[in-house]
């Protein structure tokens, strides 16, 4: 109570991680929501781990608790990620979310793992570095992958979608869905709903 921002934020929230982040927002959204009095309104997972093993050890997996997710999900991949191949990782949560209706799915044809990344972050060389390991492992210096997105357009796509669904789920006002619909359709994605 003595804080200068008592009574001055709300209480709303929502969990948002990227690659094993995602995967641990998984985890940690499935244990908000068993527990009471949280506002958890919705979760945001960037190219998320979705099934746990070597290096990342731990008895419970992403993709086998998404079903216990009860407020929408927002799950952005790149389908040029080698690190967390959407096949194994982002799709498998997605497909295990409630169908509601509420949760989306958004593919970008031309992202790749480390476009979720902050460009000048702490992680953006161990990023870089694992994601040329898993996506050329015998051929580092030669471009397996093709052409990506590139970090700073991937991070502004991300950036659109990920402000207007904020909108809509944490401020809840009533028109921004159509809003978040509008940017999908504005950018080089793929989507559907669950």
């Amino acid at each position: 109570g003595d804080s200068i921002l008592f009574q001055h934020l709300d209480s709303a929230s929502a969990l948002m991680g990227h690659s094993s982040g995602g995967g641990a927002s998984v985890l940690a959204t499935a244990d908000a929501l068993a527990g009471e009095g949280l506002d958890l309104r919705t979760v945001l997972l960037l190219a998320p781990l979705g099934a746990v093993g070597y290096p990342i050890l731990g008895d419970r997996h992403p993709a086998a608790e998404a079903g216990l997710i009860e407020v929408p999900a927002l799950v952005l991949e790149g389908e040029k990620d080698c690190t967390t191949p959407p096949v194994f990782h982002s799709r498998p949560i997605f497909e295990a979310l409630p169908a509601r209706g509420s949760s989306f799915l958004v593919n970008f044809p031309l992202g790749d793992h480390c476009g979720f990344a902050d460009e000048d972050g702490p992680t953006t060389l161990s990023c870089g570095i694992a994601e040329v390991g898993f996506c050329n492992p015998f051929f580092p210096f030669i471009n397996i992958q093709g052409e990506t997105l590139g970090s700073a357009e991937q991070a502004r796509v991300t950036a659109a979608l990920v402000r207007s669904w904020l909108d809509r789920y944490l401020k809840r006002a009533s028109d921004t869905m159509d809003l978040f619909e509008a940017a999908l359709s504005r950018e080089p994605v793929a989507w559907r709903r669950r």
